[in-house]
C-alpha cells in the first residue's frame, strides 16, 4: 500500500515537473517580436521586428524582408523585399522565463542540424 502511494507521489511530480518546463517553452507572438533583438552568443546579428519588417544585420549585410508569424506552429515565415524568388521559414521559440528568443536554421551548419541562435531584446 505504501508503495502504491509512493508511485502516485512521484508520477504527481513528474507531472508537474512536465508542466512547469512545457510552460516555460512558448511561441512568441507578433506583439513580442516586435523591436530589437542582439545575438547572445556566436556571431553578435541583430534582429529587428519593425511592423510587418523584419531586419536582419550581420556582419556588414543587412537583409530586409517581410515577415508572417504562425504562432500555433512556432514558425517565422519571411520573403526579402528586393528579390522574386520565395522565401524561407524559420522555427521559433520563445523561453518565457529566460526571456530569450531561439532561432533556428538562421546559419548553416556543418552538422546538417539547424543552427540554434539565442536572441534577448534590447
Amino acid at each position: 500500500m505504501a508503495g502504491n502511494r509512493m508511485n502516485k507521489k512521484i508520477i504527481g511530480y513528474l507531472v508537474c515537473l512536465t508542466v512547469f518546463v512545457c510552460a516555460c517553452h512558448k511561441s512568441p507572438t507578433d506583439d513580442l517580436l516586435q523591436g530589437t533583438w542582439i545575438e547572445q552568443e556566436g556571431k553578435g546579428s541583430k534582429l529587428v521586428f519593425d511592423g510587418d519588417l523584419f531586419y536582419f544585420f550581420n556582419d556588414t549585410d543587412i537583409d530586409t524582408s517581410t515577415y508572417a508569424l504562425d504562432e500555433k506552429h512556432s514558425v517565422m515565415w519571411i520573403a526579402p523585399l528586393d528579390s522574386s524568388s520565395g522565401g524561407e521559414s524559420f522555427q521559433l521559440e520563445w523561453h518565457k522565463r529566460k526571456k530569450i528568443l531561439v532561432v533556428m536554421g538562421l546559419f548553416p551548419s556543418a552538422l546538417g542540424n539547424p543552427s540554434k541562435s539565442f536572441y534577448k531584446k534590447q
